[in-house]
């Protein structure tokens, strides 16, 4: 493989990755608690919503889609969307901390460099380089695709960042394939 097919390579690959953001995967349970019947799960996420703008944004997301699809709410999405529409300034400041990304917010992306690199390398190329080599290893090759797909770091150093970082969690047997857990976030 050349080091133009892996960057087109890469960039396939790239582009085919649908990175949502934060409160879009919120919402995504939040609908899938709502069609299962889990009230309960539903109760945890509105009271969550009264201080954590990220739950709040995720429940209006979710409590909008299921008006438009199903027309109805659940009682514990009926309440949330009450009480925002009548509660002065109900939608939670962000905290300072998120004001950039919430936590978590680059999971996905980082696991989708990393699968790109290792994509790469399992067609012959090798995963970095050294400063006096010419930039043709797995990581240029998906930092030039980063650069025109403007979904992943453009530079040889973040992505190498990215790819060790994601290889050492991984080989010592932290998966961030699994869905991120569902925590109270720290506000302070």
């Amino acid at each position: 493989m050349t080091f133009d097919e892996a960057v087109s390579a890469a960039l396939e690959f790239i582009l085919a990755t649908e990175l949502t953001s934060e409160p879009d995967r919120l919402a995504s349970l939040a609908l899938h608690f709502a069609r299962i019947g889990d009230n309960n799960s539903l109760d945890v996420m509105v009271t969550a919503s009264r201080d954590q703008r990220l739950a709040y944004d995720a429940l209006s997301i979710a409590s909008a889609q299921l008006l438009i699809e199903e027309g109805s709410l659940p009682y514990p999405l009926a309440e949330f969307v009450a009480h925002a529409l009548t509660a002065p300034a109900s939608r939670p400041v962000t905290p300072e901390k998120f004001r950039k990304e919430w936590p978590g917010g680059t999971v996905e992306r980082d696991i989708m460099v990393f699968d790109a690199v290792k994509m790469l390398c399992a067609s012959g190329l090798k995963a970095s380089r050294n400063e006096s080599s010419p930039p043709l290893s797995a990581c240029d090759a998906v930092a030039s695709a980063g650069k025109l797909s403007g979904k992943c770091p453009g530079t040889y150093s973040a992505i190498w960042k990215i790819y060790s970082d994601v290889n050492k969690r991984e080989k010592n047997g932290v998966s961030q394939r699994l869905p991120l857990a569902i925590h109270r976030l720290a506000l302070s």
